[in-house]
């Protein structure tokens, strides 16, 4: 009886883990999705103000809840964010001061897909995760030519909240691994 109740509680605790794995997968995937919408808009509009990309990106964080903010840095340095309020500091952030995270990030994003890192502490946010995803122009040959990044952080604690990980009735201990480009851990 007691191996009964065992497998019983072991079947309930993965399919809630399988119900919240689908649902961080659909949240990220939803959100992220903002990020390839903003580079495609990019790509098409290299010259963009920050008035226009603030009127682009307007309605993809009113829909993307989990998005603090959404970005571009051209060459590598930030000189467009959404919302302006309370990000303006960012403007002029320049990613090639930082050596380590350039060619790691370089590394990942020179693929086609938007690319999650983290979590990663930043002094005002705290704990986010940030997606990121390479922005390339047409030139007069047709080749691409790497403009820059659009990224996006991610409130790790509302997307924990939203699909349930902060929840006292789980009652059980979840720990969250990623791997990294090659499959390792």
């Amino acid at each position: 009886e007691m191996l009964r109740s065992l497998v019983g509680s072991e079947m309930c605790i993965r399919d809630r883990l399988n119900s919240i794995s689908s649902k961080i997968v659909g949240m990220l995937s939803s959100n992220l999705s903002l990020l390839s919408a903003t580079a495609s808009h990019i790509s098409t509009q290299p010259d963009i103000t920050q008035d226009e990309f603030e009127k682009f990106t307007k309605s993809l964080v009113l829909d993307a809840p989990l998005l603090m903010n959404l970005a571009a840095a051209r060459d590598l340095v930030v000189n467009l964010v959404s919302p302006m309020d309370g990000n303006k500091a960012l403007l002029g952030l320049n990613y090639t001061r930082y050596e380590e995270q350039t060619s790691a990030m370089l590394k990942r994003v020179s693929q086609s897909d938007v690319v999650l890192v983290g979590p990663v502490e930043l002094e005002k946010s705290g704990s986010v995760f940030i997606g990121r995803k390479a922005v390339y122009i047409d030139n007069a040959q047709g080749e691409h030519d790497f403009w820059g990044v659009v990224y996006a952080p991610i409130n790790i604690h509302m997307l924990y909240k939203k699909v349930g990980l902060i929840d006292v009735a789980l009652n059980t201990d979840i720990a969250i691994r990623s791997k990294n480009m090659e499959g390792a851990d």
